[in-house]
């Protein structure tokens, strides 16, 4: 399937940034988000976490492990999903310098392993993208209102 991309400018540098989404357990992000809840958040010795990401979808919750190989503060993250909607997938965040704030780009890149979960994401395909752009915006502006 097409990977999705998303990105959105927030108004801090890099490490701030880092610091609003994956600092002290994912909690501003969460705070900021109408979608996600985390569960069990574990971080493990070598320093990468592992939780469980609760997408919130209407009355549904779409759970699923956020399990990350790539932890390099303040730069990127890279993470399987494991279990439910998007199982199968890997997640990508890049943070990069731009003018006086830092570029955030989400890349997921989804593989279902079964053909009712390839029906499905085909059909949330083009709710997904806007959903996401929509959600990385309140991000970048909780950011700027809490000062990271």
């Amino acid at each position: 399937m097409k990977p999705i991309n998303v990105s959105a400018h927030f108004r801090q540098p890099p490490d701030p940034v880092w610091d609003f989404i994956f600092g002290d357990r994912l909690r501003q992000a969460v705070a900021a988000s109408r979608l996600l809840e985390i569960e069990g958040y574990e971080l493990r010795p070598d320093g990468t976490p592992r939780y469980t990401m609760v997408m919130k979808a209407g009355p549904l919750r779409i759970r699923s492990v956020s399990d990350y190989f790539v932890y390099d503060r303040p730069r990127k993250t890279v993470n399987r999903i494991i279990g439910g909607l998007f199982d199968g997938g890997t997640a990508y965040v890049d943070l990069r310098p731009e003018g006086v704030g830092t570029l955030v780009e989400m890349r997921v890149e989804l593989m279902p392993p079964n053909l009712r979960k390839r029906l499905a994401l085909a059909l949330s395909r083009p709710l997904l993208v806007p959903t996401l752009t929509a959600e990385l915006g309140r991000w970048a502006s909780a950011a700027d209102r809490s000062g990271q």
